[in-house]
């Protein structure tokens, strides 16, 4: 039974800055597997199929995405993948500044 390394921690998509952040540890062996949905999985599109990262951020232009989901797969064999991790989305922050008189 093949048993895939977990993620360290949730991975999170930041709109604003259209950054994936993936905290991982992971070996030249495994790479990820990125899905991006815009209406709630009905039609999940697969927009990276075998990217490494090293650094933990993947540069993402899915500024309409509602679902992102992360799946450890191998290099070598990258249609097989573990469990898919659902990615929290930070969507854009707009600060309101008060106005003091």
């Amino acid at each position: 039974m093949l048993v895939f390394p977990a993620l360290n921690k949730v991975p999170e998509f930041n709109v604003e800055e259209k950054k994936l952040t993936v905290p991982n540890d992971l070996n030249q062996s495994y790479c990820l597997q990125v899905k991006v949905s815009v209406d709630g999985w009905k039609t999940p599109t697969v927009v990276e199929p075998c990217v490494t990262a090293e650094m933990g951020e993947i540069a993402l232009d899915r500024t309409s995405a509602t679902h992102v989901n992360v799946s450890i797969c191998l290099v070598y064999r990258p249609e097989v993948c573990g469990e898919p991790v659902a990615c929290k989305i930070s969507k854009f922050s707009y600060q309101l500044k008060s106005i003091r008189k």
